[in-house]
């Protein structure tokens, strides 16, 4: 069985939001193989899974990929 790594009532922020509004973590469904969040924010919510947000803003500002400056 998965772990389930958080809890209802915290706040995190979608990886994919442009806006990074907060939202509420509401519910979650626990399968054999994953783990899917119930994630609100204002009036709706969606599911997702936890490698799509994050607890801290500050962590959304790393670099993800190829560097910039890298010799390929």
């Amino acid at each position: 069985m998965k772990r389930i790594n958080f809890k209802i009532e915290e706040i995190v922020y979608l990886k994919t939001d442009p806006e990074l509004l907060p939202r509420i973590i509401t519910r979650y469904q626990v399968s054999k193989g994953s783990v899917v969040y119930e994630l609100g924010c204002g009036a709706g919510t969606s599911w997702h899974y936890e490698f799509e947000f994050v607890r801290i803003k500050d962590e959304l500002n790393k670099q993800i990929g190829f560097n910039k400056d890298a010799n390929l």
